[in-house]
């Protein structure tokens, strides 16, 4: 996992969805996952993601979740690369270049804080963005950095 983090504020984070530690088991000797849930983020963050990893059998208890207001005032960005590759520019709020992040298949990016840059830098590549809404024009949700 690598996070990119400027006077101690996570800006960003990206992991790698399939690389899961694998376990022998005592049965009949396989390889199998090691169960385990990675959390992302914190609980200030409007975008709070995990990677759960576990072997058959493992349930979670019917549930929904209880409706309460909730503050989000930036919008935050979950990419998750499929095939392909991405890079993206880490950027605080001063608009100063803190980091960058190469993006392959299996990788997830979370964006948080300050500016982004993303380069598609293969073709055919795909990728979710996944981000907290709603959306409704870009000069009403965006601030572009003016690069040279």
């Amino acid at each position: 996992m690598k996070e990119i983090k400027y006077d101690e504020i996570v800006y960003a984070i990206q992991d790698n969805l399939l690389n899961i530690e694998k376990v022998e088991t005592k049965v009949k000797k396989r390889q199998v996952n090691k169960e385990i849930t990675t959390w992302y983020g914190n609980n200030t963050e409007a975008i709070q993601a995990s990677r759960m990893c576990y072997n058959a059998g493992k349930e979670f208890k019917t549930h929904k979740h209880i409706l309460r207001p909730r503050l989000n005032n930036y919008t935050q960005e979950c990419l998750i690369v499929i095939q392909g590759q991405i890079k993206v520019d880490i950027y605080n709020l001063d608009k100063v270049l803190i980091g960058e992040i190469e993006g392959n298949p299996g990788d997830i990016v979370l964006l948080y804080k300050g500016f982004h840059r993303l380069l598609v830098t293969e073709n055919n590549s795909i990728f979710y963005e996944v981000k907290n809404g709603c959306f409704t024009t870009v000069q009403e949700d965006k601030e572009f950095l003016n690069e040279k």
